[in-house]
């Protein structure tokens, strides 16, 4: 039972959140409601600051993991919505989202954010930083989105796929031609058509930009990590329905 807030309380200004530490081992779910239309510095602020502290907690498990390794450790999940608000890239610093993700696995934490596009993701951190941030996420889903930097770049993260190319060619020949002083063209008595068709295979995107940008709802361009995600699939990015 939670001990009542006041002056007899031994937690006068309401009940501390436990650690990261004690919350995962526990296998309690932590989450941050907080309004951003009432302080939106604050909320970034208690935001960002709960991300890193989880982070931390995270990295701590790789060495207790390394000790007991005939122990089970659980799997962890950090879900975040409008990710642009608390995106964070250490660059040269030791700390950072882009080096988290890269070493999260081996903690068994799995990270799913969402953020509104890659512009809003690109305007919020500095310079060309959102590269190495992007880079690390090794499934991305791209929904529907009139933005042509973010449709140019779901495109280019399709790769590129052979594909069969239909050509058509079409020929004209005569015999004994001759100029016509009627009508000033060529005339001949004799004349055949020919018409040939060839196929070839060429390297193009799978999703272009207008099919990225013209999706239907809850049909997403997805990028996944293993290709036999999908039956009769070659390429890494493909429109399927979530």
């Amino acid at each position: 039972m939670y001990p009542l807030i006041g002056a007899r309380s031994p937690y006068p200004y309401g009940r501390p959140l436990p650690s990261f530490n004690w919350l995962i081992e526990k296998g309690k779910t932590c989450a941050l409601n907080f309004l951003i239309s009432l302080n939106a510095g604050l909320s970034r602020i208690l935001g960002t600051m709960l991300k890193l502290d989880f982070q931390r907690a995270v990295f701590l498990r790789v060495p207790e993991m390394e000790r007991s390794k005939q122990k089970y450790f659980r799997q962890l999940f950090l879900m975040c919505d409008e990710y642009q608000t608390f995106a964070t890239v250490g660059e040269s610093d030791p700390i950072g989202d882009e080096k988290f993700f890269s070493l999260s696995r081996q903690s068994k934490c799995i990270a799913i954010v969402a953020t509104q596009s890659i512009s809003s993701l690109k305007s919020t951190l500095s310079g060309e930083s959102y590269r190495t941030l992007l880079q690390t996420f090794r499934t991305k889903i791209f929904l529907a989105l009139s933005d042509d930097f973010y449709t140019r770049l779901a495109s280019e993260l399709c790769g590129r796929e052979d594909k069969p190319f239909a050509t058509y060619n079409i020929s004209e020949s005569g015999q004994n031609s001759k100029l016509s002083l009627l009508t000033g063209q060529t005339v001949s008595d004799r004349g055949s058509i020919s018409a040939s068709k060839s196929y070839s295979m060429r390297q193009d995107y799978p999703a272009c930009q207008t099919a990225v940008a013209w999706q239907q709802s809850f049909h997403p361009a997805a990028s996944m990590e293993s290709r036999s995600q999908f039956a009769n699939s070659t390429p890494d990015i493909s429109l399927w329905p979530i």
